[in-house]
């Protein structure tokens, strides 16, 4: 079985979900972003070939691990505030990253344009 699905299918603990698939994953793919943007290490051309590929491959495992982190709280059966805020925070990391993907898609078109 692959960690994917298990994760798609909610079937780790809401403790790994949550901190090993979509927190930690997720803070370091956003700073990541950050560095890419504000990073003179990258040319020009570089940056145009590689961001497209990063954004939809972190755009996709973003959207897996939330959805796994929703399912995972579903079936969790310990104290309902960790259920509670852990769709709390999926409801608000998707909001998150459909602006994020908006707001990047602008940025990316901007350099495009130069």
């Amino acid at each position: 079985m692959s960690v994917v699905g298990k994760l798609w299918r909610g079937e780790y603990p809401l403790h790994i979900t949550f901190w090993g698939f979509a927190f930690l994953p997720l803070l370091l793919g956003g700073s990541a972003t950050i560095f890419m943007l504000s990073s003179s290490y990258l040319s020009e051309e570089d940056f145009m070939l590689i961001y497209p590929f990063y954004i939809t491959l972190f755009g996709f495992y973003n959207f897996v691990s939330l959805v796994g982190l929703w399912k995972s709280a579903g079936k969790y059966n310990g104290r309902e505030v960790w259920k509670a805020l852990s769709w709390i925070f999926v409801v608000i990391g998707m909001y998150f990253a459909v602006t994020r993907l908006g707001l990047e898609m602008l940025i990316f078109m901007g350099q495009m344009a130069t």
